[in-house]
């Protein structure tokens, strides 16, 4: 293989690079913007008196849809990197 056939193969792998991560930033900002709106808002209704044990299915509520917020955003990241990665071979 000539050098200026590589150095073409070389310049459209970092294209195609810098296009997936472009897709994948946009998409991993967005859902990371929206689950620290969830955040915000879980924060938000944390009260002192949810300590006291007459509270505790309140705080649990919260805890739980913590949870599930951290959860969801591990798996967008991991769809996000399979589909990423998936992509990449399935074009090549």
């Amino acid at each position: 293989m000539a050098k200026i056939e590589l150095d073409e193969q070389i310049i459209q792998g970092e294209k195609l690079l810098l296009e997936y991560k472009q897709q994948f930033d946009t998409i991993f900002h967005k859902k990371l913007n929206e689950s620290n709106d969830e955040k915000q808002q879980i924060f938000e209704l944390l009260r002192p008196t949810f300590g006291h044990p007459a509270k505790k299915p309140d705080l649990q509520l919260l805890d739980n849809r913590e949870k599930i917020r951290q959860d969801e955003v591990e798996k967008t990241i991991n769809e996000l990197r399979s589909t990423t990665i998936v992509k990449h071979y399935l074009e090549n």
